[in-house]
């Protein structure tokens, strides 16, 4: 049977636990992808909540986490009113063919989320050229790295089930 490509959408996978791992932890992860609940949201000067939740799909969507993905995608589609953009990085993926300010919210989380991370001084240049202050670029390397986390862990409790 050919390998079907994942299909990272706004509509959230089912999540099936690997062998072993208890209901207990099951329940725990339907909370994983709300960001919210393990970590303080924007800060006074940090990335608007619609880039943090771009920001944290990136990363998420680099890293295979398709649960992960979509309740960010969701966040920044609610937030940024931009659906296109969103619909963008679930299809391309990173680097993602966005420009501008966008653009390189993205290209700087896929490039925070590869192990050992990429970011070039390039990167940040980008994001200063396309108006991003030290506290916005800032919180986005902070939420890169909590969304790396928790999308390991989801990765490493489950997988989404395919219909």
């Amino acid at each position: 049977m050919p390998d079907r490509p994942v299909a990272f959408t706004l509509d959230t996978p089912a999540w099936v636990p690997w062998p072993g791992i208890g209901a207990e932890v099951e329940a725990l992860l339907t909370t994983v992808p709300d960001t919210s609940l393990i970590a303080p949201g924007p800060k006074p000067g940090g990335l608007p909540q619609g880039e943090r939740a771009l920001a944290a799909a990136a990363v998420a969507r680099s890293l295979g986490c398709r649960h992960l993905t979509t309740a960010e995608a969701r966040q920044a589609v609610t937030a940024l009113k931009r659906d296109r953009e969103v619909e963008v990085l679930l299809e391309e993926g990173i680097p993602c063919p966005l420009t501008g300010r966008l653009g390189a919210v993205i290209s700087a989380a896929g490039a925070l989320a590869r192990s050992p991370a990429i970011l070039s001084a390039g990167s940040l240049q980008r994001l200063q050229d396309d108006k991003l202050d030290d506290q916005e670029i800032t919180d986005l390397i902070l939420s890169a790295a909590l969304t790396s986390w928790t999308a390991r862990i989801t990765l490493g409790l489950g997988r989404p089930s395919d219909p």
